[in-house]
């Protein structure tokens, strides 16, 4: 909601009544949310809780070099907190920061004065500090080209869609059109992510293989639920073509067995 004339005017005071108030949203690639405010006191702001929690937000610097912005966004690590996460999440990369500006006397009006979103490019830690290396979209860090062709070496994600192997040890639950699917991306469940009514329900779920052999989870798969940490399997690739043979899955190799001198780039 834009400032109305009085915010306005108290934004470009020296000093004011009422502080302005950093709130961030922190979206792990799970879909695990965080709410944080920098203040002394917890506090609600279009129906959500900001817990008070210290943080750092170091701004970009721009030079004419052309350098990309980057941002640092630090939050503390005496406790903790996010350790469980970065190590499960492998650093936490990818995930999204939304930072809201708003003014600690008008929260219940809504008013916002700036408000953006980065994404989380590397991570660091030390005993005090996790520091989120963020930053826009920058096509230097984008893969080009697309793919890479290896005689020997498997190119596909294991256990998503262009794999499509069932890993035996990953949770199935009905879709809401009464079809089973599989997890292939650990995640904390939420409406959004429902198969397949959800809005986002296709980046953590897929159908299960047509022909698979319906034994454990394939048969008795789960009723969904919000809320619930589902799994996808604890099964891992080597990426070779011997041990796609062994999970009966080579016809979904993603190598090229036939290419002469072990890689092509296209």
């Amino acid at each position: 909601m834009r400032l109305p004339p009085l915010l306005k005017y108290l934004k470009n005071e020296i000093d004011s009544l009422y502080p302005w108030l950093f709130l961030v949203e922190l979206t792990l690639p799970d879909g695990t949310t965080y709410h944080f405010v920098h203040n002394t006191e917890n506090i609600i702001f279009e129906g959500i809780e900001y817990i008070a929690f210290p943080f750092q937000l170091e701004l970009p610097e721009f030079n004419s070099e052309g350098n990309y912005g980057t941002w640092y966004f630090n939050v503390d690590n005496t406790e903790r907190v996010f350790m469980y996460d970065l190590e499960r999440l492998k650093g936490a990369v990818d995930s999204q920061i939304t930072i809201t500006i708003v003014n600690a006397g008008y929260l219940q009006d809504g008013y916002i004065d700036n408000q953006f979103r980065i994404t989380v490019l590397e991570t660091r830690f030390s005993s005090n500090w996790v520091t989120f290396v963020c930053g826009g979209p920058n096509l230097f860090r984008v893969q080009f080209p697309p793919y890479r062709y290896f005689a020997n070496h498997c190119i596909w994600n294991f256990g998503w869609h262009e794999c499509y192997y069932n890993d035996p040890t990953a949770t199935t639950v009905w879709g809401t059109d009464g079809r089973i699917y599989i997890c292939y991306r650990s995640h904390i469940s939420s409406e959004e992510n429902q198969p397949v009514t959800g809005l986002k329900w296709y980046q953590y779920w897929r159908l299960v293989k047509r022909g698979e052999i319906y034994i454990g989870n394939f048969l008795y798969p789960d009723v969904w639920q919000a809320g619930v940490n589902y799994s996808a399997g604890t099964m891992t690739c080597k990426k070779t073509l011997a041990d796609c043979r062994a999970k009966n899955n080579s016809h979904r190799f993603g190598g090229f067995p036939g290419l002469q001198g072990g890689v092509r780039i296209v």
